[in-house]
């Protein structure tokens, strides 16, 4: 006599585990080759004309071509983000508006001299468009975090 009972079991316990270790796995750290990353900066940059005219509106505090004010000036302004979303602030969309106009002033300077912080700088700024699109806060924590990292390469 055959058992079902033990056999929807077994399936119910196969699946279960498969479901948790999919899980788990996607938790695991992000590797970047930074080779790919160099090669894609090449690419984009022999593609990819900067643009012309850089004459929009930008925060005071930051001066054209100034990379590492521009990383700082950035970071705050994503752990401004972050709480205008927690608040829900209409001020994130301003946020927003001035992260936008400091990366297309930026962009052309990262391009031309810092190609290795071009990556990490364009990730913030997506995630700081995703935190305030989708209200994710963390989104734009997250941003501000890469930003850290990235004025401690920058500075040593």
């Amino acid at each position: 006599m055959r058992h079902p009972h033990r056999n929807t079991a077994r399936s119910l316990h196969v699946a279960a585990t498969a479901v948790a270790m999919m899980t788990i796995s996607a938790c695991g750290s992000t590797y970047v080759d930074d080779e790919l990353l160099a090669e894609s900066a090449a690419a984009t940059s022999t593609t990819t004309a900067p643009p012309a005219d850089t004459a929009t509106s930008t925060p005071a505090s930051t001066v054209a071509g100034d990379v590492a004010a521009a990383v700082t000036e950035l970071r705050s302004l994503l752990d401004a983000l972050s709480d205008a979303v927690v608040d829900d602030d209409a001020d994130a969309a301003a946020l927003l508006t001035n992260v936008d106009q400091l990366w297309a002033e930026i962009e052309p300077t990262l391009r031309a001299d810092h190609p290795e912080a071009l990556f990490p700088m364009e990730q913030a700024v997506l995630l700081a468009t995703t935190s305030v699109e989708r209200r994710r806060p963390a989104d734009a924590s997250k941003g501000a975090l890469i930003l850290r990292d990235l004025a401690a390469t920058l500075i040593n």
